[in-house]
């Protein structure tokens, strides 16, 4: 994922709407879906419960904690 795809990811994982999380970021709602879109795709989650529980997984890899 690029930088802005794991920033969207951890708002939409925290529980924020597409709506909150482009008040945040200061881009459009279409800007959010579509990042949102390319997140859900790249790591083959069918679901945002998916999503999160992908997440919580990565994290618990020591190589991704230490690139961030």
């Amino acid at each position: 994922l690029t930088r802005r795809e794991r920033e969207v990811m951890e708002y939409v994982v925290a529980g924020f709407s597409s709506r909150e999380i482009a008040g945040t970021l200061n881009v459009s709602f279409k800007t959010v879906e579509a990042h949102r879109a390319k997140i859900m795709k790249k790591m083959q989650a069918r679901s945002v419960p998916k999503l999160i529980q992908m997440d919580l997984q990565i994290k618990d890899v020591p190589e991704y904690n230490r690139n961030q």
